[in-house]
């Protein structure tokens, strides 16, 4: 059905240059290819050092190294991926431009039909009740028996899946007395596989199954059809209905909206004129081809007839289990991509998928498919988590489509329309700030001020500093300031008397946007009862796919949202718990690796969790198109989980590893020739550093980003390494640093910005940092003070490889001064919050401190863009450096060495 599909979809959008690899023979990724050719069998031949770690702790200590062995050659077949775009089968251009038109064909949903859905709706009789409606389904279950005499899904073998979707088709058969050879053999798969049904995993079992197969019986019984109607695991099922059946609700199924309605077939004794006002806008009911082919033989209703024919003529005959399906296939298809690291090639249509997810965004929910009355937290987990990470302002209350540089927020700021009526005073404090403001501030300049400007003599007048006070953005970006903001990690801004004035004070608070309005995350609240969170509305059971995404999407959590704080609670101790008892079977779904995906989102979250490490490990999880789901009976989402996607990913990774290992062979020459090793610098530190930064930098054209990196860490590395003040001045002073960043960049491509012009931006950033290491503190203050202010200088030099230097909007300004503190003031705690326990595993002690900051770090970057504010690709840099050393901070020194090796140096198969 995908090929089919895709033969279809209209011509694909143009694809940008900038998105693909580039062709053979041109410029960008074909020059590394050419030096890959040449260097990589030179490179071969000699042994890449056995390199040993450092223990890590934010002191860089030099105690207890651990030797690990690293790839002393490049495989044979790395040198081919290096050399050439070709990617297995197929190249990297031609599987990108499959891709796109995949998804430039998306509608409804790609899902396979299903034998057990198509035999309902083949009994639906004709006029007159003569023939079958719909003749096609006849035929369709006549052309897809399988050699063994059963219907349901051919690639996997599931009692469940097997025996009701086979009873079906028989009874399907006999109703209409045709195909008398293809019913017997139906029958005879019955017979003997029946007891399978007690043998196997009670996960597996599809949705309404022990409803829906009784009916079936009932149905094979009264038509004369040879049934195994004794067995004992039929007998078991039966008992297993009359029990359910006398828990359901059935005043309130004919009065709201319930997943009920998504298996009428398997329910007798219904009233239908009330049901009939319960039915979807599509004419269905929740969306479901047999409870819908139920319902139109019960009342004849020409809502249900539409719905129907819509269905048979889309899939030829056969008919899902679930149609449409169109939020489930935007929603995960995002996902997929994205995590599987290819995300990038695809900007324009995951840009119309996320756009239409929010367009049916409710602050109710959503479900598989759009205008669903009912809504379930797994769906609602994933879209609330995608379009929180792309942007979208995700509030359940009213809101117009908002997007960075797309649409018209219905915030200011971020807050609500409902907070209009403080705009005065906001207006009065932005507007009086940007006049104090100094105009045209290089953004480089700007934040460094904040980190070492300093009013305490406001607060605390005994202890009023000797530097130079200058103007801070800060005081106009955050005014209302956590009572922390005053702690050593890092300096308080400066304001002036009347700035001050107009500030709030610490006991006057202004009405936080909980008290003002719903909060983002409130849409959760439907699916809490008491302290537990649960798949639907109305109901008490939790699926671990649920449960999984939940957790996922509860993690990019915001200041003050005490729900996501709960769902975070219970979804970690739920999995946690099923992790550890080895109980990750789900019912939704048949993953190749879905406990190596919860036990990866457990062990690292978030805030600890890097792009590049999450493919690698993903690319391994995701099963392409062997995954199945489960819903009435077995059924695939074929531009969910696709093969194609999965060739791509593997030779997309393979294609920057290959760059990523010529990026390293040139740190390791310079290295050498800049002398590191003489001022107590390994070179395992400038492995662990370029790491970090291939980990979070992994696009072939940022090549200057990741060595910028690198290659700032290792320099200040080793002047914090150097024993005197009078070693650093003498040997690394600012100009010579630069000099070294300079030789290192100037090895894989121009800068994108003038020399003169980096050179001086550079120097001073360097300058700065060099003048924090003369403050006359106690160790603990200066490690926490050199800690923030490194990865400030990080941000910095980043920033500039990619040739962004200034910032023209106050906005931007206001927004760049609030991440600067925040930086600074996560990388300093923790430094002070790391614990080394028995075997050699380090982890973050609990601080609720970092959590705060890290919750308003992440909603700063996460959070729709104001008029004129901070682009979203330098406050992703902030982002990518502070959890960089989060993960630092967070990993075990063993798993540290595990992911190198995978990400730098195993080659994915």
């Amino acid at each position: 059905m995908a090929s089919s599909a895709v033969g279809k979809a209209s011509p694909s959008p143009a694809i940008p240059r900038n998105s693909l690899p580039p062709a053979p023979g041109n410029g960008g990724m074909g020059g590394w290819r050419r030096k890959a050719h040449l260097a990589i069998p030179a490179w071969r031949g000699n042994a890449i050092l056995k390199s040993s770690f450092h223990e890590y702790r934010p002191k860089f200590s030099d105690k207890k190294l651990k030797e690990v062995e690293l790839p002393k050659k490049i495989p044979e077949q790395q040198e081919e991926s290096a050399a050439k775009p070709a990617g297995g089968r197929r190249g990297i251009w031609e599987m990108i431009k499959e891709v796109k038109a995949m998804l430039s064909s998306m509608g409804d949903g790609e899902i396979t039909s299903s034998a057990y859905d198509t035999a309902w709706v083949a009994m639906v009789p004709g006029a007159g009740g003569c023939g079958p409606r719909f003749p096609s389904s006849l035929q369709w279950i006549v052309d897809n028996q399988l050699d063994d005499g059963s219907w349901g899904d051919q690639g996997l073998f599931s009692a469940h899946d097997r025996i009701i979707s086979t009873l079906a088709c028989v009874v399907a058969l006999r109703f209409w007395n045709l195909y008398h050879d293809q019913c017997q053999k139906g029958l005879l798969f019955l017979k003997e596989n029946m007891r399978m049904l007690a043998e196997e995993d009670e996960e597996l079992m599809p949705i309404g199954f022990e409803v829906a197969l009784p009916s079936l019986m009932d149905l094979a019984k009264g038509l004369g059809l040879d049934c195994p109607f004794d067995d004992p695991a039929l007998q078991f099922i039966c008992s297993k209905r009359e029990i359910k059946l006398k828990r359901i609700p059935r005043e309130l199924m004919h009065k709201v909206p319930t997943t009920l309605l998504h298996s009428l077939e398997g329910m007798p004794g219904l009233e239908w004129q009330s049901l009939l006002k319960l039915q979807s806008s599509d004419g269905s009911f929740l969306f479901s081809p047999s409870s819908t082919a139920y319902a139109l033989m019960q009342t004849g209703d020409e809502n249900c007839l539409r719905y129907l024919k819509k269905v048979v003529d889309r899939f030829h005959g056969g008919v899902p289990n679930v149609y449409p399906v169109d939020l489930f296939e935007h929603i995960w298809v995002v996902d997929r991509l994205q995590r599987l690291g290819i995300s990038r090639y695809f900007q324009a249509e995951i840009k119309q998928c996320m756009d239409y997810i929010f367009k049916h965004w409710s602050e109710h929910g959503i479900c598989w498919a759009r205008s669903s009355e009912v809504r379930d937290i797994d769906d609602t987990a994933m879209a609330f988590r995608l379009l929180r990470l792309h942007g979208y302002s995700v509030s359940p209350v009213t809101r117009l489509p908002c997007r960075s540089g797309t649409n018209i927020p219905a915030v200011f700021f971020g807050y609500t329309l409902q907070r209009i009526l403080f705009f005065p005073f906001f207006f009065l404090v932005f507007l009086f700030g940007s006049v104090m403001l100094v105009p045209e501030k290089p953004m480089a300049e700007s934040g460094l001020n904040s980190i070492r400007d300093d009013d305490r003599s406001r607060l605390l007048p005994s202890d009023r500093p000797t530097r130079s006070r200058r103007l801070d953005p800060i005081a106009q970006s955050d005014p209302a300031r956590p009572a922390y903001a005053d702690a050593a990690v890092h300096d308080p801004p400066a304001l002036t008397p009347d700035s001050y004035n107009l500030l709030p004070r610490p006991g006057l608070q202004l009405p936080s946007p909980a008290s003002l309005q719903q909060s983002h995350a409130d849409v959760f609240q439907n699916f809490k009862r008491d302290d537990k969170f649960f798949g639907f509305i109305g109901q008490s059971t939790q699926a671990v796919t649920g449960m999984y995404n939940l957790n996922r999407a509860s993690q990019l959590i915001f200041p003050d949202e005490e729900i996501l704080k709960q769902a975070k609670n219970f979804s970690y101790h739920y999995l946690r718990e099923k992790h550890a008892s080895n109980q990750l079977l789900d019912k939704w779904v048949i993953a190749k690796d879905l406990p190596g995906e919860v036990a990866y989102a457990l062990d690292f979250p978030f805030y600890a969790s890097l792009p590049r490490i999450e493919t690698r490990l993903y690319i391994e999880q995701y099963g392409g198109d062997g995954d199945v789901w489960i819903g009435k009976t077995l059924y695939r989402m074929l531009y969910v989980n696709n093969v194609l996607y999965l060739d791509l990913a593997k030779a997309d990774f393979n294609q920057c590893q290959a760059i990523h290992q010529l990026e390293w062979l040139g740190l390791q020459r310079w290295y050498e020739e800049c002398g590191l090793k003489e001022h107590g610098t390994w070179q395992n530190c400038l492995l662990r550093a370029y790491f970090l930064a291939s980990t979070s930098i992994f696009e072939p054209d940022r090549s200057a980003e990741r060595l910028g990196w690198a290659g700032t860490a290792v320099l200040a590395e080793a002047v914090a390494n150097s024993t005197t003040t009078d070693a650093i001045h003498s040997k690394l002073t600012g100009e010579v640093l630069v000099g070294h960043i300079l030789r290192l960049l100037d090895r894989p491509r121009p800068l994108k910005l003038p020399i003169h012009i980096f050179r001086r931006h550079l120097r001073r950033a360097w300058g700065e940092w060099l003048m924090k290491l003369e403050v006359g503190e106690n160790q603990q203050k200066r490690c926490s003070l050199l800690q923030g202010g490194t990865a400030l200088l990080l941000v910095r030099s980043i920033e500039l490889c990619a040739g962004r230097t200034e910032l023209e909007d106050e906005p931007a300004r206001l927004e760049y001064a609030r991440l600067v503190r925040l930086t600074i003031s996560v990388c300093g705690r923790l430094q002070s919050c790391v614990r080394v326990d028995e075997g050699s595993k380090v982890r973050i002690e609990s601080d609720s401190d970092i959590d705060s900051e890290m919750q308003e770090l992440v909603k700063c970057v996460l959070e729709p863009r104001g008029p004129n504010g901070l682009n979203r690709e330098t406050k992703q840099t902030f982002l990518a450096v502070v959890k960089s050393i989060y993960y630092l901070a967070w990993c075990p020194s063993a798993k540290l060495n595990n992911h190198i090796t995978k990400v730098l140096f195993e080659q994915v198969e």
